[in-house]
């Protein structure tokens, strides 16, 4: 597998961007399998996602290196696979849990309630972990007899993105965009009934959330992107929409606390995938009389725990940013933040003598 992976590198790979139309395509080839797809039982359904799970797993190694190679995240902090064969086995056993309610609390009647699939559901993934949200959108709506339409981001189509590390690399993004739909394939997922796109907000994003035969809508990412697609759905036919948006992860140390510990978790959480992950911290509140020690600590263990480089090999846990845009504007708020007064304790500018999106 290294091997012919090594020959990938050569090649040049642009993704199709979905237009108008083929979006459009897609919804109504959900719309076509909705009704067969949803008429399965559960254990049918599941049967699919099982066949699924053992694919990803078997598969993990190639999705690590892929995503080491489309957007830098390191092999070492590859779990996506793992995480996303374990969500399908899950939901594969779920089907049935998803139950309406009964009341007899009016006098003289039994009030009942059902729980039915909406119909056409489009899921809009993220870019920093894209396998795991991919499944976490997928395998609760297919399990209780949706269809779906799936657009991956534009930095990372399906775990992948625009991003160079060396003169080799340019666009290497449809290959794992194109193994986990083979995935899917093998699988014996019936035609339709999950359909995965690639594109911009603006075009293919957009259409999905003004759609009037897209039923609901999970995205995670930006607020502002959320309040957009809020909108949409809202002036089109009210569809129900899941948002899941960007926020703040502070953490809070006292004097109490095991420092050593405390440094190393909360060094790991802002350095992990690179620094790529909503769920840094990117705000440490330490109590006065054990900041001075907090921050020697932190500033070690950071040191240490940082090995810089090819995402591919080993020992090296921090890769490239994902893109150029994401690299500038990381550069931008570090120069804001000195400007503003702050002190930089250690790293902070780009990586000196490595060509690429190095922080």
């Amino acid at each position: 597998m290294e091997e012919n992976f090594l020959h990938l590198l050569c090649l040049t790979i642009v993704v199709h961007e979905a237009s108008e139309q083929e979006t459009n395509n897609a919804v109504a080839a959900a719309k076509a399998a909705f009704p067969a797809w949803s008429q399965l039982s559960p254990n049918k359904r599941g049967e699919y996602f099982k066949k699924l799970a053992s694919l990803i797993r078997e598969h993990t190694n190639e999705l690590a290196a892929l995503e080491a190679v489309s957007m830098g995240k390191p092999l070492v902090h590859f779990f996506d696979a793992r995480v996303a064969a374990d969500r399908f086995d899950h939901y594969a056993e779920a089907g049935y849990n998803v139950q309406g309610t009964t009341s007899v609390q009016t006098p003289g009647y039994l009030n009942m309630t059902l729980r039915q699939p909406y119909g056409v559901v489009a899921a809009i993934i993220p870019w920093n972990i894209p396998l795991y949200f991919l499944a976490s959108k997928l395998a609760p709506a297919l399990i209780v007899g949706n269809t779906v339409v799936l657009k991956s981001s534009e930095k990372a189509p399906l775990t992948v993105s625009k991003h160079r590390y060396s003169r080799s690399l340019r666009r290497l993004n449809e290959i794992q965009s194109v193994k986990v739909a083979t995935l899917i394939q093998q699988a014996g997922f019936p035609p339709g009934v999950i359909n995965i796109i690639t594109g911009f907000g603006n075009v293919s994003g957009s259409i999905l959330s003004q759609h009037m035969d897209v039923r609901a809508l999970s995205f995670t990412g930006s607020s502002r992107t959320g309040r957009i697609i809020q909108a949409a759905a809202a002036k089109s036919n009210l569809k129900h929409v899941h948002l899941e948006l960007g926020g703040k992860s502070p953490a809070v140390v006292f004097d109490d606390a095991d420092i050593e510990t405390a440094a190393k978790q909360t060094a790991n959480s802002i350095q992990w995938n690179s620094g790529q992950t909503c769920v840094a911290n990117s705000r440490v509140y330490v109590q006065d009389t054990v900041a001075d020690k907090f921050i020697e600590v932190f500033k070690a263990q950071f040191e240490k725990a940082v090995a810089i480089g090819d995402p591919l090999e080993k020992g090296i846990n921090h890769g490239p940013q994902a893109d150029e845009a994401q690299y500038k504007s990381i550069l931008e708020f570090l120069e804001s933040g000195k400007q503003s007064g702050g002190e930089l304790l250690v790293g902070g500018s780009a990586a000196l003598g490595r060509e690429g999106y190095f922080i």
